[in-house]
């Protein structure tokens, strides 16, 4: 008889001394599923690494597993069953790193499907079926030295599961289990290695034959660059055994191994990996396949290249050697509008994608950089600048933009000059420079008007030319100012066909006003050249 059987054997006597006790038991309450994957961005499947994200980097994801055969047992004539078949669990993570220390994270269970053999009767065990709930666990990581490419790190890690799962699935532990970690790792070159020695203390629950109480937990972890920054290999090898009996018996250890792949997109991780238990122990599943796809913060192992060091991989980086955020790829976005500046029109003023980057302050359909009139909205026939008279000039170039008027006439109506009793009526202004008695072109339309009417009506015997100021200088600044101006529409006059004998010219400075000079539109209107009729 080999050792093999000599073991089956002597279990098989144990377990026919201690049926009676276990005949009345319910399924007792353990974990069948020893995948525990780590809820910390950086971590090697369920090996845990010294590797930390940066302040507030936050992760979230979901690991979905399948084991077959992770739970076997031996009746009392020698025959093995499997109390779990197959089982698929969805392990929910999410995780937040805070100081650059410290990692938070969850990590909710869901078994989706668990399936195995009926009991042999009298052993007091039920058929494990159907979906449940797992135990919740709280993953606590804090650095001790920090993890850098090229160097050593170390860490402390703690876990702690609590009783949330469904009685009689083999879903969950009985009561709260604590796992405490120490970590240390070396990373460089794109590859890391990371040695676990922890503690699982969790209360003895006795299945069949043998209890189950703490654990000893021993591991190691790598990963290799395939291609720097974007694809690892990983593997790890991960083994328990009760502390009273550590490596006694192959039925009481375990020791799983797991080989995969991860990428790394951006901020998005994608793992899949597969592997087995190669001794008898409780919770070793032969075959294991999960599959991983996460959110997740890049964590440098000296592989990835960051010239601009904006915290994007040069390989994925559009604009490598300027720092920028990820929505535009890594390429500076100084107006922060969401458009790269190598493509922004206006790379210092937000604006939207419509108008490649400009902003349109009006509102008219035309971004400010291409409108003339970028607070006044406007068709886009005047580039952007309103009209409000419509008549085809905008206000900007239109001298009467409340009035329709002619483009000849700078958005005027034509010159009009009415020959009243005493007076000639204009519909428009004599306007001069600033502080000068020199016209201004807008002036000469309505003077040659002011011609025309006095060569038709030769009755008018004698015009006087009146200037006026306001009050915006002395008197006597305003005085000679005013008689200057008058003097020069009167020589405006007889250049154009007027006799100079019915003409003359005076001017009364500011001590005529026809509005309140405190005022800018009465000052405004003081401002003015009259023709008064003083003979017929």
């Amino acid at each position: 008889m080999n050792v093999t059987s000599r073991r089956v054997a002597v279990a098989c006597r144990v377990v026919a001394v201690l049926l009676p006790s276990v005949a009345a038991a319910e399924n007792p309450n353990v974990n069948s599923d020893s995948f525990r994957p780590s809820v910390h961005p950086g971590d090697i499947l369920g090996i845990t690494t010294a590797a930390l994200p940066k302040h507030l980097g936050f992760s979230a994801g979901v690991w979905m597993t399948w084991n077959h055969r992770p739970l076997k047992f031996m009746d009392p004539n020698g025959h093995q069953f499997l109390l779990v078949r197959d089982q698929v669990v969805a392990d929910v993570v999410g995780s937040l790193s805070l100081f650059g220390f410290l990692d938070v994270g969850l990590d909710l269970p869901i078994f989706l499907m668990s399936k195995g053999d009926v009991p042999p009767a009298g052993l007091g065990l039920r058929q494990v079926s159907g979906a449940s709930v797992g135990d919740v666990r709280l993953g606590l990581k804090a650095s001790l030295l920090k993890s850098r490419p090229g160097g050593f790190g170390l860490a402390l890690a703690e876990d702690l599961t609590f009783p949330t799962s469904h009685p009689d699935r083999y879903s969950g532990d009985t009561g709260v289990t604590g796992t405490t970690t120490i970590v240390g790792d070396w990373a460089g070159g794109g590859w890391r290695v990371a040695l676990n020695v922890g503690a699982r203390l969790r209360k003895e629950v006795v299945f069949g034959v043998r209890p189950f109480g703490h654990e000893l937990l021993l591991g190691a972890g790598f990963q290799a660059p395939l291609v720097c920054g974007l694809l690892e290999a990983l593997g790890t090898i991960e083994a328990r055994t009760p502390f009273a009996r550590a490596f006694k018996d192959r039925y009481d250890a375990s020791l799983d191994l797991m080989g995969g792949l991860r990428l790394n997109w951006r901020h998005l991780a994608v793992v899949a990996a597969a592997g087995a238990g190669t001794l008898q122990g409780y919770g070793s599943p032969v075959p294991r396949v999960t599959l991983q796809v996460a959110y997740a913060p890049g964590v440098d192992s000296g592989c990835t290249r960051d010239r601009d060091h904006d915290g994007i991989r040069d390989a994925i980086d559009e604009c490598p050697d300027e720092p920028g955020p990820a929505a535009t790829g890594g390429c500076p976005d100084r107006d922060g509008d969401g458009i790269p500046d190598r493509d922004d029109r206006c790379p210092d003023a937000a604006g939207s994608a419509r108008f490649r980057g400009c902003p349109d302050r009006d509102g008219d359909g035309i971004p400010d950089v291409d409108d003339a009139c970028p607070d006044e909205p406007g068709p886009q026939e005047f580039k952007g600048c309103p009209d409000r008279d419509g008549d085809g000039i905008p206000d900007r170039d239109d001298r009467c933009p409340d009035v329709k008027g002619l483009p000849a006439w700078q958005g005027c109506p034509p010159p009009e000059v009415k020959v009243q009793d005493t007076r000639l009526e204009l519909n428009d202004r004599v306007e001069f420079d600033v502080d000068q008695a020199t016209l201004r072109p807008e002036a000469f339309p309505i003077l040659d008007a002011v011609a025309k009417a006095l060569v038709a009506h030769p009755e008018i015997k004698k015009v006087r030319i009146e200037g006026h100021t306001d009050n915006t200088a002395s008197a006597d600044y305003n005085l000679p100012l005013s008689e200057r101006r008058a003097e020069t529409v009167l020589k405006y006059l007889v250049d154009h066909g007027v006799a100079a004998g019915r003409l003359e010219a005076k001017g009364y400075g500011l001590t005529r006003p026809i509005a309140d000079n405190a005022t800018e539109e009465g000052r405004f209107q003081n401002r003015r050249v009259e023709f008064a009729i003083i003979e017929r």
